[in-house]
């Protein structure tokens, strides 16, 4: 066959470069408007409102009155038709239960409300240490939970986490990635590597080339393991609307096997890479993360999303049978007007 044959013509490359551009102009069009989205949901039963400036001792019942941490609002007895809503431009780091039958929206005016992952920016909170080893640096707080990536200046660039990788005929073990010999953070060499121990000293050593990471970077988000939103047990009937979802070591949403759950005009970015499963007969770790995950339910709506930047899947709907003879049905995913970009998969249905 010809080489040249397979080449496409000036003719080609134009018309390409043309769907390319309008593809790139719908995009940014469709960020934009999910981004710049107005607060679909207009509370119908009782509401809880959550403000950085409200107090965890008043009611929640009034935007006046608001309540002001998660922990607070995950220890109220929300009941099926109940409405938890964030106030716009504020900013809470932390993991919410959902629970069966509530809405989590915004209300206000400005940015979504975003709530993180990530428990504190390490940039600010905390210190980095030098070590006995060149150019690696310690994060003097313990993390208990395994970090799958660190952020720095919000979305500028992230660090490579190394893991190891276990060579079947020495048994020793070897950086995941470069396949050279690493032990612990002594053998961190590469710039912008991290080693997290979070079985024994549970902290996280950073290689930095250029200098200490908090006189590095402006911010530093730590994207431990634990889902941001999750949905458990009973939880049926959740609807989450316009929120910022960020820097969470497992998934934005993680749902059970729950039906009836609805994600609309949100913003999910910085997503997984935490540790799921590691066994001494496996080479490598298996890793979590993806922006909107239900397990074995039905009834599942994403409708205008912004997801990028995820370890694994953007939205997914997936189920293992554990061996029981009762069949799991998959039904009525409904995935419409989303924008997801810089992920393993976009969609992924897992069965």
């Amino acid at each position: 066959m010809l080489i040249g044959a397979c080449q496409p013509t000036g003719k080609s490359y134009k018309q390409t470069e043309a769907f390319l551009a309008q593809l790139n102009r719908e995009a940014e069009r469709l960020k934009n408007e999910i981004i710049q989205s107005a607060d679909d949901v207009q509370p119908t039963g009782p509401t809880y409102y959550v403000s950085m400036e409200g107090d965890d001792s008043w009611s929640g019942r009034s935007p006046e009155t608001p309540i002001k941490t998660i922990s607070k609002l995950n220890s109220l007895p929300l009941k099926p038709g109940d409405f938890v809503l964030f106030r716009r431009g504020d900013l809470w780091r932390g993991n919410i239960t959902a629970l069966k039958g509530v809405t989590y929206a915004a209300y206000g005016k400005g940015e979504k409300p975003k709530i993180y992952g990530s428990p504190c920016d390490a940039a600010k909170t905390g210190e980095w240490t030098q070590t006995d080893a060149p150019n690696v640096y310690m994060y003097d707080l313990e993390l208990p939970y395994d970090v799958g990536t660190l952020v720095f200046n919000d979305g500028e660039g992230c660090a490579f986490k190394v893991m190891k990788r276990k060579d079947p005929e020495s048994g020793n073990t070897l950086h995941v990635e470069t396949g050279e010999p690493f032990n612990d953070y002594r053998d961190l060499k590469r710039d912008l590597d991290f080693y997290h121990d979070y079985t024994e000293a549970k902290r996280v050593y950073l290689c930095s080339t250029e200098g200490n990471p908090a006189e590095r970077f402006s911010s530093i988000e730590v994207l431990v393991k634990g889902n941001i939103i999750g949905a458990y047990y009973t939880a049926d009937s959740v609807i989450v609307d316009n929120l910022c979802l960020k820097y969470g070591g497992s998934h934005a949403i993680g749902c059970g096997k729950r039906s009836h759950i609805t994600v609309t005009n949100c913003e999910i970015g910085w997503i997984g890479g935490s540790i799921q499963y590691d066994a001494p007969d496996r080479a490598t770790p298996v890793r979590f993360g993806n922006g909107v995950e239900i397990w074995g339910g039905n009834h599942f709506t994403v409708d205008h999303c912004y997801v990028y930047q995820v370890y694994d899947a953007g939205i997914t709907h997936q189920y293992v049978s554990s061996g029981d003879s009762d069949p799991t049905l998959m039904s009525n995913a409904t995935y419409t007007n989303n924008l997801v970009e810089k992920c393993i998969y976009s969609v992924e249905s897992f069965l």
